[in-house]
């Protein structure tokens, strides 16, 4: 990551930390469309608007954006914001994420079509025909 680029994060993260006592009163109210994600868009607008960033440029907020979304699915979920901005946090190199994010979805397990959503046995049952 570029010395700009965490530099901003810092500033960042000490700006929420400073001004809001949880992560999720932040996130609400970066969500404007209140659907429990924000994409790029949303991210960038939201924390622009909160702490007045017209000085970071729209590529770093971006990138800043781009690295919050670990699962790699284009939006940033709470538990994603909340870490990027934990105390101990540091981002890694877009290489890193991009390498990451691939083996997230390579390892991710496979739904069963014998499984439900949550990994219980579904509801629907099998029809076995006899010839």
């Amino acid at each position: 990551m570029s010395n700009s680029l965490a530099m901003h994060h810092e500033q960042l993260k000490d700006k929420l930390h400073t001004r809001f006592k949880s992560m999720g009163r932040a996130f609400r109210l970066m969500d404007v469309d209140k659907s429990n994600s924000c994409d790029v868009k949303e991210v960038r607008e939201g924390l622009t608007r909160m702490f007045n960033l017209e000085h970071i440029p729209d590529a770093q907020m971006n990138r800043l954006a781009e690295l919050m979304d670990t699962s790699g699915d284009g939006t940033v979920r709470l538990d994603e914001f909340a870490r990027f901005f934990s105390t101990d946090h540091r981002p890694s190199s877009a290489v890193d994420l991009h390498r990451e994010n691939a083996l997230r979805r390579a390892t991710r397990p496979a739904t069963s079509p014998t499984r439900g959503r949550f990994g219980s046995p579904s509801k629907s049952p099998t029809k076995v025909r006899f010839s």
